[in-house]
């Protein structure tokens, strides 16, 4: 669906970077390479990178440096979205699910989203209802859609890539 092999053969990163505050880089240079088969253990202390170093290969988090290769291509180059949300939904179909997602549009066919800030539900609705309600999960959207159109810029004119913080 995507334009790629339906089954991933290989997963290379090159210098991928990941910052939540780009003074503080929580992933700094990784250069890694999985062929189909391999099994990738990682381990390492609390607060050691391991999460946002599977979230930024899985696409939950875009690398604010270095890339993300899957079969030799930029992940980023391949609507891999579109056959998540696929995939998320065949998987979803008949059962109650809980999602926690960071990037937005894999949850729009959600039933019901929460939007949770200081431990409590401050949002409840479908992806619908809280566009227009316009709150939170509104701004979410909306900002997380303008940083990918503004890394699409920023990469077909060569400039730095832009991110939020």
């Amino acid at each position: 669906a995507d334009g790629g092999h339906a089954r991933i053969q290989r997963i290379e990163l090159k210098g991928v970077g990941f910052a939540y505050d780009p003074e503080q880089p929580v992933l700094r240079d990784i250069d890694l390479v999985a062929e189909r088969g391999d099994t990738i253990a990682i381990v390492g202390p609390t607060g050691g990178g391991k999460s946002t170093l599977v979230n930024v290969i899985c696409r939950f988090y875009e690398p604010t440096a270095g890339q993300v290769l899957i079969d030799g291509t930029d992940y980023r180059n391949r609507r891999t979205e579109l056959a998540i949300q696929y995939a998320l939904a065949e998987i979803f179909r008949g059962r109650i699910s809980f999602v926690i997602a960071h990037r937005l549009s894999t949850i729009r066919n959600a039933t019901r989203i929460l939007v949770v800030d200081g431990g409590s539900i401050v949002e409840s609705g479908d992806h619908r209802e809280l566009m227009a309600a316009n709150g939170r999960y509104a701004a979410l959207y909306r900002q997380q859609g303008l940083n990918e159109a503004t890394r699409g810029w920023g990469e077909a004119t060569g400039k730095e890539r832009l991110t939020s913080t």
